[in-house]
């Protein structure tokens, strides 16, 4: 429902992207863009999985009775680097209280250069949980927001059963939107999942696992070499990454945020080439902050090669927010540290 409401946006945001080009500039746009030796293949969906609670046991095993904080895991080889984020992925999902706010850009690798700024939160606070995403560029406007409990309601009460309910706002700048009280339930975790890609109470939208590890990626001509460096306050952790098996669930759920061209019936999912992550994480193994650097393709009318960043801050227990009501907005630009 949230993409029948974009659907019209998208087709003004091509009419101007056409009006702008003009004459030889448009002839020259399109026949970069579908000229089919630039296009790379369809990317796969399989990938074997990490068992999360397998790794911490491990590393937990090895820990024993000395304190982690002693430990220098850049110098333990039977842990990949893999190994290392899962880890604080699982301290992050345990958190009771914790938040991720995050801002990027993706900009069109073309003659016609498009930026649009992203700026999300995902917030946990005990049982309930909280999302919001805001897209922003002067052709392409979009603000969602998801919550497991009834925002609308004093109690504000966890569903029993399952239901996330999902409000679209009106972008006001990059890190500010306005929301009313008309709202999508979804009730099963299927209808969400087809529609969204990764569940309401998921953070990371990469799949990180041994398999989808690869040695080296470069992106905008700078290589990044999968490795664990220890640093003055913890580790940086860098993750090359298959673009195809990294991206299993972050493709369906970037299907949810735009309408792309149709082959067979389906939708065209995005295309990537290439895809790192560089994280930084404590003594611990908590995850302190990541960022993502991605290369890929999307099919609107063309196809078009885009580069994506995004920086990612954690904030845990009483550094966490509280989740907003409809009418409060996240302090982003407080929280972001560019």
């Amino acid at each position: 429902m949230e993409k029948k409401k974009i659907n019209n946006i998208l087709i003004i945001c091509t009419l101007v992207i056409v009006g702008v080009a003009g004459g030889g500039t448009l002839g020259y746009f399109l026949g970069e863009r579908y000229n089919p030796a630039l296009i790379p293949e369809a990317n796969s969906d399989t990938v074997v999985r990490d068992d999360l609670n397998e790794v911490c046991n491990r590393i937990n095993n090895y820990v024993g009775n000395k304190n982690i904080e002693d430990i220098n895991f850049a110098n333990v080889s039977q842990f990949t680097a893999s190994d290392i984020v899962n880890y604080g992925i699982s301290n992050f999902k345990h958190s009771q209280n914790i938040t991720q706010i995050s801002h990027g850009e993706s900009v069109t690798n073309g003659s016609i250069k498009i930026t649009q700024e992203i700026t999300c939160s995902y917030i946990k606070n005990g049982n309930k949980y909280f999302k919001e995403r805001l897209s922003n560029s002067s052709l392409v406007k979009l603000a969602t927001r998801f919550y497991n409990f009834d925002i609308l309601t004093e109690n504000s009460e966890v569903f029993e059963n399952f239901q996330v309910d999902t409000y679209l706002g009106s972008i006001i700048d990059s890190y500010n939107a306005a929301f009313d009280n008309n709202k999508i339930s979804y009730t099963t975790e299927e209808d969400f999942l087809n529609t969204y890609g990764i569940n309401y109470n998921e953070a990371f939208v990469y799949t990180i696992c041994n398999d989808a590890l690869i040695n080296r990626t470069t992106i905008q001509g700078i290589e990044y070499s999968t490795g664990i460096a220890k640093t003055e306050n913890g580790y940086q952790v860098t993750l090359a990454l298959d673009p195809s098996k990294s991206t299993v669930d972050y493709r369906k759920e970037m299907l949810s945020t735009t309408d792309m061209d149709m082959e067979d019936g389906k939708e065209i999912e995005p295309r990537f080439t290439n895809v790192a992550l560089v994280f930084n994480l404590d003594d611990k193994l908590n995850i302190v902050s990541y960022s993502s650097y991605e290369h890929y393709w999307v099919k609107k009318i063309g196809w078009n090669e885009m580069d994506g960043h995004m920086n990612y801050f954690i904030y845990s227990d009483d550094e966490s927010l509280t989740i907003p009501t409809l009418e409060e907005s996240i302090p982003y630009q407080t929280l972001i540290k560019e």
